[in-house]
């Protein structure tokens, strides 16, 4: 299963022309210290890339073994076609595992008690 993140993606200014307006796949190196990587990640932008480049994006790994959970919030990584550099990604919110989703289907049976989502 892939978890969506909130992430800000920061195009670098030179590559205008070619900013994305929709979705981004690239390689996102999380760390050149543990020897893995790097990680194909994919970003959903909210919206194309404003006047310096910066966009709000969902980004998803599609790798589950990518390190982003141990990845320190604010701290920006590269995003790489090939060997260019084209961004560099901030994660900005993680889901929370801890958290027990539930779900109750009121529409159809208001009275019905919460249960676990599916």
């Amino acid at each position: 299963m892939m978890h969506k993140l909130v992430g800000e993606i920061h195009f670098l200014p030179e590559l205008q022309g070619a900013w994305p307006k929709e979705i981004l796949t690239a390689e996102a190196h999380l760390s050149d210290e543990d020897g893995t990587g790097p990680w194909s990640m994919r970003a959903e932008l909210w919206s194309p890339p404003n006047e310096s480049g910066k966009s709000l994006s969902w980004i998803s790994f599609l790798s589950p073994e990518a390190p982003f959970a141990g990845y320190p919030l604010r701290e920006s990584f590269n995003l790489t076609l090939g060997s260019k550099v084209v961004a560099r990604c901030i994660i900005q919110v993680q889901p929370q595992y801890e958290i027990a989703y539930r779900e109750n289907d009121f529409i159809n049976n208001p009275n019905a008690p919460v249960r676990d989502a599916a």
